[in-house]
């Protein structure tokens, strides 16, 4: 039951933001895999927990010497 409704969600949530771009958080959240069209050229494709969408420490961070995300 819970899991239908995440599903639900996720779905309702996928039609109001379909021209926003924020749906990268919940696919990042829920570890779904996708794939990027791209006009004219070859498609992306994401997998869950990909390094490349890893948002990157803060340079304050990283000067104080804790070591960055990989990408």
């Amino acid at each position: 039951m819970q899991e239908n409704l995440i599903h639900a969600c996720l779905h309702a949530r996928r039609i109001l933001t379909l021209h926003e771009g924020t749906r990268l958080l919940d696919l990042k959240r829920y570890g779904i895999a996708y794939t990027y069209e791209v006009d004219g050229e070859a498609s992306i494709e994401i997998q869950p927990y990909d390094p490349r969408l890893a948002v990157q420490m803060p340079n304050l961070a990283i000067e104080a010497g804790i070591e960055p995300n990989p990408r």
